[in-house]
């Protein structure tokens, strides 16, 4: 090789030692932003996740958990989301939910979920037998959570309420109860219908606190239908059963669930 190819072959060594440091350097900071990128936002999401309490956990969002997920939110209740599908946590996370991938079955997950400080946790995962796991598993943590579950088999309806459910849910039944009274009674259905998506006609509850200026004073007292158009046509006393229609004498107490329309 001459002088001049040897001078050529050093550029073209150093030309290529330098393009492929630079192209090297890109991707691995590319890859490296990424990362951190991602470290950052679990970190961020964890930390929205443990500043919440009084919030209700979601427990798979398939069809009907994204239902549920999505009222709550419209209704201005804080969510989160457990699911271990990343299809499904995709889906959470581009409609802006607080979620934790994982299995709601295992306690850790309920804990990064924040259970024990949650409200009320929702369970609608594909098999029974999850549910009623996530229902023991999220009772044992938190003795107070309202617990409201989905059973695909009305047969484990009792098996959820013995696990600790406070509510369970059966679709095929209530579904069959709401296509019968639609034929027995459409009228009222969609005056509950109405009454339920607010508008002229709207139901509501509301419970009593400790400091509440209602508790000690009588439905007459309050006049409440002239002075705020509200009646009320149901209480729910702490541990009791419901009163409907509660008559004008009938006096409020600490802890109370007004039912209004």
């Amino acid at each position: 090789v001459s002088d001049a190819g040897m001078l050529w072959t050093l550029v073209v060594i150093s030309g290529g030692i330098v393009t492929g440091a630079v192209t090297m350097s890109m991707i691995v900071a590319m890859l490296v932003e990424g990362q951190v990128r991602i470290i950052f936002g679990r970190r961020q999401l964890q930390r929205k996740i443990a500043s919440l309490s009084g919030h209700v956990i979601v427990c798979g969002y398939g069809r009907m958990g994204g239902m549920v997920a999505d009222e709550l939110v419209s209704a201005g209740k804080q969510v989160v989301v457990i699911d271990n599908n990343d299809t499904q946590i995709q889906a959470a996370e581009t409609a802006a939910l607080l979620y934790v991938r994982g299995n709601a079955e295992r306690d850790d997950v309920l804990l990064a979920a924040g259970v024990e400080r949650a409200d009320v946790l929702v369970t609608t995962l594909a098999t029974d037998a999850e549910n009623v796991f996530v229902t023991l598993s999220a009772r044992e943590i938190n003795p107070g959570l309202r617990i409201i579950a989905v059973a695909r088999d009305t047969s484990t309806q009792d098996k959820l309420i013995k696990a600790g459910a406070n509510r369970v849910v059966c679709a095929h039944t209530l579904g069959a109860s709401r296509m019968a009274a639609v034929v027995l009674r459409p009228a009222v259905v969609d005056f509950v219908e109405m009454a339920g998506q607010g508008g002229e006609i709207e139901m509501d509850q509301v419970k009593l606190s400790d400091g509440s200026r209602l508790v000690g004073k009588s439905l007459k007292e309050l006049e409440l239908p002239s002075r705020l158009g509200v009646h009320v046509c149901a209480v729910q006393r702490s541990g009791g059963e419901p009163i409907y229609q509660p008559s004008p004498d009938f006096v409020l107490e600490t802890h109370d669930i007004l039912v209004l329309i």
